[in-house]
C-alpha cells in the first residue's frame, strides 16, 4: 500500500511539473526536460499497473490468454498517437495513458519473474546506469553522430526478433537454448543501447527545431510529448525485459 502511494505522489508530482513547463515559452532546454518527465510519468505508470496486478493476485496464464486483443489494442493505440495532431490534446493524453497501462499488463509477466527472482532491485539499478551512462554519450556527442547507424540498428532489431522467433519454433526448451536466448539478451542489451543514444539524440535535434517553430506558441500547440516519449520508453522497457532474462540465468 506504501508503495501504491508512493508511485501515485510521483506521477501527480510529475503532472504538476509537466503542466507548470509547458505554461512558459518553449526552449531547447523545456522541452527537453519536459520529455523526460513525460518518460518517467510513464515508468512510474509501468510500475504502478504491475504493482496493483501484483497486489490483486492477477494470474499470469490468465493475461496470456488476452494476449491477442491486449496486442490488437496496444497497436492501435499506437495508431492513434502516432497519426493524432498535437492539438488534440485530451485524446492524444487519453491514448498515451492507455498504451502505456496495455504495455504494463503485457510485460506483467516479466515484472513478475524479477520480483520473484528477487532481482528487480538489480536490474532497475542497471538500467538506471544504462540510461545515464548512454544519456551522457548522447549530449556529449555532436548530434549527428548516430544517424548513419539508424539503418544499422533496424537490421539488427530484426535479425533478433527472426533468430528468436525460429528457435522458439523449432528447438526444444532445453539447456542449450536457454544458453542462446542468453546471448539473445545480451545482444538486445546493447542493440538498445545504443538506441537509446540515437532516440535521446532525435529528441535533442526536435528542441532545436521547435525552439523557433513554437516561438509564438504554447508547448502543446506544437509538440508532441505523448509521441516524443514513447521510443525511448520502449527503449527503456526492452533493456529491462533483457536484464531481467540475464540476470535470471
Amino acid at each position: 500500500m506504501i508503495s501504491l502511494l508512493l508511485l501515485l505522489i510521483l506521477i501527480l508530482v510529475l503532472i504538476y511539473g509537466i503542466y507548470s513547463n509547458v505554461q512558459s515559452p518553449l526552449t531547447v532546454k523545456s522541452y527537453i526536460i519536459t520529455n523526460y518527465m513525460y518518460i518517467f510519468t510513464a515508468l512510474l505508470l509501468y510500475l504502478l499497473t504491475n504493482t496493483l496486478l501484483e497486489q490483486k493476485n492477477i494470474d499470469v496464464m490468465y493475461l496470456s490468454n488476452k494476449t491477442l486483443p491486449i496486442f490488437i489494442l496496444t497497436i492501435l493505440l499506437l495508431f492513434g498517437i502516432l497519426y493524432t495532431p498535437s492539438n488534440n490534446q485530451i485524446p492524444l493524453h487519453l491514448m498515451w495513458v492507455g498504451f502505456i497501462i496495455l504495455l504494463s499488463v503485457s510485460g506483467y509477466p516479466i515484472y513478475l519473474l524479477a520480483k520473484k527472482e528477487q532481482i528487480i532491485n538489480k536490474v532497475l539499478i542497471t538500467l538506471g546506469i544504462i540510461f545515464l551512462s548512454m544519456s551522457y554519450l548522447a549530449y556529449s556527442n555532436r548530434l549527428d553522430w548516430l544517424q548513419n547507424y539508424s539503418s544499422y540498428f533496424s537490421f539488427g532489431l530484426l535479425g533478433l526478433i527472426i533468430f528468436q522467433s525460429l528457435d522458439l519454433i523449432f528447438y526444444d526448451n532445453n539447456k542449450e537454448q536457454n544458453s542462446r536466448f542468453w546471448f539473445y539478451s545480451i545482444f538486445a542489451i546493447v542493440l538498445f543501447s545504443g538506441i537509446l543514444i540515437y532516440d535521446t539524440q532525435k529528441i535533442m535535434k526536435e528542441a532545436n527545431i521547435l525552439k523557433t517553430i513554437c516561438k509564438t506558441r504554447s508547448h502543446l500547440e506544437c509538440a508532441n510529448y505523448p509521441e516524443k516519449s514513447i521510443s525511448i520508453f520502449l527503449d527503456l522497457l526492452n533493456l529491462f525485459n533483457n536484464l531481467t532474462n540475464v540476470y535470471r540465468s
